[in-house]
């Protein structure tokens, strides 16, 4: 068990209004800049479940991935979200 217990309602507030940045800046230059989504992923529902299709996805303090399993539950989903980010012309 992590020492430090679930995620507080502030942190929370800050992830959600980093999220908001982020989808700023992306729509601001979306040549250059592509937003690929995790949060409905490891959250699919408000409040984020402790268990997604049987698998406990942020077992020691609510945020971070731990068991194989998680990590697998993650990457399935989002491996096709990168492969359709746009190839740009990188410079």
């Amino acid at each position: 068990e992590s020492s430090y217990g679930p995620a507080k309602p502030e942190q929370v507030d800050r992830i959600r209004h980093l999220n908001r940045l982020l989808e700023q800046v992306a729509a601001a230059d979306p040549v250059r800049v592509s937003l690929v989504r995790l949060d409905d992923i490891a959250c699919p529902t408000t409040p984020c479940p402790t268990q997604v299709e049987g698998i406990t996805l942020r077992p020691k303090d609510g945020v971070h991935f731990d068991p194989p399993e998680a990590g697998t539950y993650v990457a399935d989903r989002l491996a096709p979200r990168l492969l359709q980010v746009p190839r740009g012309d990188v410079r």
